[in-house]
């Protein structure tokens, strides 16, 4: 049998040093140690899901949606569960919502009648 050193008990010291990891060179990997596929930049982030359902066609309808049920819920925290209270200010801003709605579908056929305007004149 081999035969195995003892090693001298180790002293103690009364200030302990920080440890500090060897310099990135100093480490050594092993040869068949797992290569990471992706680096940080590359990984998927929230930012980058929530970007792609912007531009979806989903974005709109779920935001409006949204909306009106944050909307109804401030509505509900304000009327107290006082009905009345509760649907006054709901039809109030259901009107609002459609004088607006109004105002921006006026708006907007108006720069599309001056749109073909200038094309026609062309």
């Amino acid at each position: 049998m081999a035969q195995q050193r003892k090693s001298a008990p180790k002293k103690k010291t009364t200030q302990s040093k920080p440890k500090t990891p060897a310099p990135k060179a100093a480490q050594k990997t092993p040869k068949n140690a797992p290569v990471p596929s992706t680096t940080i930049d590359e990984r998927s982030h929230f930012s980058d899901y929530f970007h792609a359902f912007t531009k979806s066609r989903f974005f709109k309808p779920v935001l409006i949606v949204l909306v009106i049920l944050i909307v109804f819920g401030i509505d509900l925290l304000i009327s107290f569960n006082n009905y009345d209270k509760f649907f006054k200010i709901w039809g109030i801003e259901m009107i609002v919502a459609a004088v607006i709605l109004a105002i921006a579908l006026a708006l907007s056929s108006n720069k599309h009648e001056k749109k073909e305007v200038d094309d026609n004149a062309s």
